[in-house]
């Protein structure tokens, strides 16, 4: 502005930078308040039978463009595992994976190969076991709990929704998720029940 004010030549490249900055910033804003909505209402939807492949399927096509800016490669593996019915909220449980998955993706930072895995394993005992593995630095040991605490976040700018919504809507569904060291990688383990009409 002070330059303009001046009559100097605007610096172009300049002002487009700040112009992407301020979209990405209303976007991250609107991400922000569409998490803490899930986050608050968990009656809005109404539960039925879904299939998890499916919507596994529909979790990596949204994260796939996150991926392919970022340069990481996305792998999603059904492995032998039959259609697996799941009894829940099927746009809630989208968007959970979406989260663990993009939270992958931005884990993968600077290090190689920069890789994100997804795998479906089950069933056992009645369950199905999503598996979301990355290969960035890790986290400390004493983070295993507290990432998954509203508000938390050990990134910049990030306000820290996003993986307390997915445990969130993953317990409201009877599962669990946890989060483990698998050397220095990180792994996210989402278990679900099956529904019990299922076959």
């Amino acid at each position: 502005m002070h330059a303009l004010a001046r009559g100097a030549a605007p610096n172009i490249g300049e002002a487009q930078a700040a112009c992407e900055r301020i979209v990405r910033d209303a976007g991250r804003a609107a991400e922000v308040i569409a998490e803490m909505r899930a986050f608050l209402s968990r009656t809005a939807a109404r539960r039925e039978v879904f299939m998890l492949q499916a919507v596994i399927d529909e979790a990596v096509a949204r994260a796939q463009p996150l991926a392919q800016r970022a340069q990481v490669t996305l792998r999603a593996d059904h492995g032998e595992t039959p259609a697996a019915r799941i009894l829940g909220r099927r746009n809630s449980m989208r968007q959970a994976l979406t989260h663990l998955l993009e939270n992958a993706v931005e884990a993968c930072g600077a290090t190689t190969p920069r890789e994100v895995r997804l795998r479906l394993l089950g069933p056992h005992r009645g369950e199905m076991v999503v598996e979301v593995e990355d290969t960035g630095a890790g986290f400390p040991p004493e983070f295993s709990e507290r990432m998954f605490e509203p508000l938390f976040s050990t990134k910049p700018g990030r306000l820290g929704m996003g993986l307390a919504v997915s445990r969130s809507v993953i317990e409201e569904q009877g599962g669990r998720l946890l989060a483990q060291r698998v050397g220095e990688r990180t792994r996210f383990i989402a278990t679900l029940p099956l529904d019990e009409g299922a076959a």
